[in-house]
């Protein structure tokens, strides 16, 4: 069963609400803010919805999470287990 990961409110423990300005200010000048708004949200999961049973079962893991850790993993040199 493919369902689509949505993300339309922040999180109530997310980094914004979380980190002190200094380390915010850290996280949104490193790589992890480009990644975001270039490749993760870029993600088109709806691609990958024939490769999910129609049935009703167990949803699947977010799709866009999925292939950004296989990006991750590829740019880094990992393999599975050191990632």
């Amino acid at each position: 069963m493919f369902r689509k990961n949505e993300q339309r409110q922040k999180s109530l423990f997310g980094p914004e609400t979380i980190l002190n300005p200094r380390l915010l200010a850290q996280l949104q000048a490193s790589w992890a803010r480009t990644f975001r708004e270039e490749a993760f949200e870029r993600i088109k999961e709806d691609s990958f919805a024939p490769l999910y049973s129609e049935k009703d079962s167990r949803p699947n893991a977010p799709v866009n999470v999925l292939v950004a850790f296989d990006i991750i993993k590829a740019g880094q040199g990992w393999t599975d287990e050191e990632l």
